[in-house]
């Protein structure tokens, strides 16, 4: 049997897809360099199995990370976290950090309102990041007495 018999390019396609390497679809198959030659060739010839990745702009990486995690935006990007970095040092980007969110005034109104979890939830981080950042700032919460 043939390398092309068993990986298709739609089994090619959809194995990328769900995450694997090219040397991990190809493993025990063919060699890796093959691997790699068959992915350009369905590039090639299958287009709409293989869409190109997106070109990452300036707005757009700003704009995703200002509501997602890296994690979330190399995803949304279809690239790695490293890569992501890279492109954010590229334009000069920098990842706003829950301490720069969550500054003492920030913090202040909302300790008023909501415990410690409802503030993680609503920021997407751990209770201890809110604990360590009210003590940080010394903002206490004040139990209310009980006559």
């Amino acid at each position: 049997m043939s390398v092309k018999t068993i990986l298709t390019p739609e089994i090619f396609s959809q194995s990328l897809k769900n995450g694997l390497s090219v040397e991990a679809v190809v493993k025990g198959i063919c060699s890796r360099s093959r691997g790699y030659q068959l992915l350009k060739e369905y590039e090639r010839d299958h287009p709409e199995l293989f869409p190109k990745k997106k070109t990452i702009t300036k707005e757009e990486l700003s704009r995703q990370l200002e509501r997602s995690t890296l994690q979330e935006t190399a995803q949304f990007f279809s690239v790695s976290v490293n890569t992501l970095k890279s492109r954010m040092k590229q334009f000069g980007l920098k990842k706003r950090t829950i301490k720069n969110i969550l500054t003492p005034e920030v913090v202040q109104e909302l300790v008023k309102t909501k415990s410690d979890q409802e503030i993680a939830d609503e920021f997407h981080c751990s209770i201890h990041t809110v604990m360590k950042i009210r003590y940080d700032h010394h903002i206490y919460r004040r139990k209310e007495r009980r006559d």
